[in-house]
C-alpha cells in the first residue's frame, strides 16, 4: 500500500462491526471512521506493521479557539460541505491492522470553477501547532466562502462574472422590497409604458462597475523531511490522541488581506437583519432568465398582487443577469 488516503477503526467502528445486521454506510464518507492519509510505511516483522499518517478532520472535530483569519470559530462552518475534510499537520502511528480500507479524497482547486465534488474533498488546512485554519475562497459581495452542496449563480456581466450566494441575492430582493412596500403599502404591478419614438428619452442602463478581483489561494499539504522513526508498540491512534502524538509542519497559504475601506456590516446583514421575515418570501426562480419570485405573506394588506417576479441583480455591478 503506497501514499494514499485510508479509512481507519474506531470505537464507533467496532460497534458497528458487533452489528453485521445493520446497513453500512457509504465508503464515500463515513462519519464514523477515521481519515488518515499516509506518509510511510514501516515493518519490523510480518506481524508487525505500522503506518505514519497525517490525520484528516472532519469540519465538526475543529476544536474551540481555532483562529480562522482574525476570527475564532469551532466546529462546522455554514460553507462546509458534508463530504469536506480539512488536512492537519497531526500526526500519529498507527497499527495497519486498524486500516479498514482505503479512501479516495480530492484536493479542491477552488480556482477551477468547473470541478464537482463527488468524492470526500478537502480546501484547508489546519495547523495544529499554533490552531489556525487556512482561508477557503471567498465569494460574493458578503466575501463567504463557497458550500459545494449549494447552488452559486454566476453575473453574466462580462466586467463582472462573480459567482453569489443564492440566499444573499434573496436577502437584497427582499430588503428592496420591505423597503418599498413596508407593512402594510399593498403591490401593484409597474404599467408598462409604450416605445417612444425616435428622439424620445430612454432609461438609462444600470451602472456595470466591475468589482475587484479577489485575491485567490492555494493550499497544499506535503509531508516534511522524512526521518525514520523508532516504532514502539503503538496499536490504534487517532485525532484525539494525546501528547504520544508528534507533529510536523504543514504549508499552509497566508491570508490575503481586501484593499479599500473594511465593510463591516455586510456579513451581519445578512445573517441578523431580516426585517422582512413573517412578512416576504421569495425563491430564485432558475429559468432561461432567471428571477426572483416574491410572495406577499402578509393577510392584513389588500388591493395588490401577493405574488409577482423581479429581475435577479449582481450585488457587485448591479446588472440584470441574464
Amino acid at each position: 500500500m503506497g501514499e494514499g488516503f485510508i479509512f481507519v477503526a474506531n470505537s464507533s467502528t467496532i460497534e458497528r462491526q458487533k452489528n453485521p445486521g445493520e446497513p453500512r454506510p457509504s465508503r464515500q464518507k463515513s462519519d464514523d471512521d477515521w481519515v488518515a492519509r499516509i506518509l510511510e510505511i514501516r515493518a519490523s516483522d510480518e506481524h508487525h506493521v505500522y503506518a505514519r499518517v497525517y490525520w484528516m478532520y472532519w469540519p465538526d472535530e475543529l476544536p474551540a479557539g481555532t483562529l480562522e483569519g482574525k476570527k475564532y470559530i469551532q466546529g462546522r462552518q455554514p460553507y462546509h460541505g458534508q463530504n469536506e475534510l480539512i488536512a492537519s499537520n497531526h500526526m500519529d502511528v498507527i497499527n495497519v491492522v486498524s486500516v479498514t480500507a482505503q479512501a479516495t479524497v480530492n484536493q479542491w482547486d477552488e480556482t477551477n470553477e468547473d470541478e464537482v465534488q463527488q468524492a470526500l474533498y478537502w480546501r484547508q488546512a489546519f495547523d495544529v501547532r499554533n490552531m489556525e485554519l487556512s482561508s477557503a475562497q471567498p465569494r460574493c459581495k458578503c466575501n463567504r466562502p463557497e458550500n459545494p452542496d449549494k447552488q452559486l449563480i454566476n453575473c453574466t456581466n462580462s466586467e463582472c462574472r462573480k459567482w453569489l450566494h443564492d440566499d444573499c441575492l434573496i436577502h437584497e430582493a427582499l430588503m428592496k422590497t420591505y423597503a418599498r412596500l413596508g407593512t402594510d403599502k399593498p403591490h401593484k404591478p409597474t404599467r408598462v409604458k409604450a416605445e417612444e419614438p425616435e428622439g424620445g428619452q430612454r432609461p438609462l442602463s444600470p451602472s456595470e462597475s466591475g468589482a475587484a478581483q479577489t485575491a485567490q489561494q492555494s493550499i497544499d499539504v506535503k509531508p516534511e523531511d522524512q526521518k525514520t522513526i523508532k516504532l514502539s508498540d503503538v496499536e490504534v491512534a487517532g485525532p484525539s490522541a494525546n501528547s504520544e502524538s508528534q507533529t510536523l509542519t504543514v504549508a499552509t497559504g497566508t491570508e490575503t488581506k481586501r484593499k479599500g475601506r473594511p465593510r463591516k456590516s455586510e456579513v451581519s446583514e445578512v445573517v441578523n437583519t431580516k426585517p422582512y421575515e413573517g412578512l416576504f418570501t421569495a425563491v430564485i426562480n432558475d429559468t432561461s432568465t432567471p428571477v426572483v419570485e416574491i410572495q406577499d405573506l402578509r393577510e392584513s394588506v389588500t388591493g395588490g398582487e401577493k405574488s409577482w417576479t423581479e429581475p435577479l441583480r449582481c450585488l457587485l455591478c448591479n446588472a440584470d443577469i441574464h
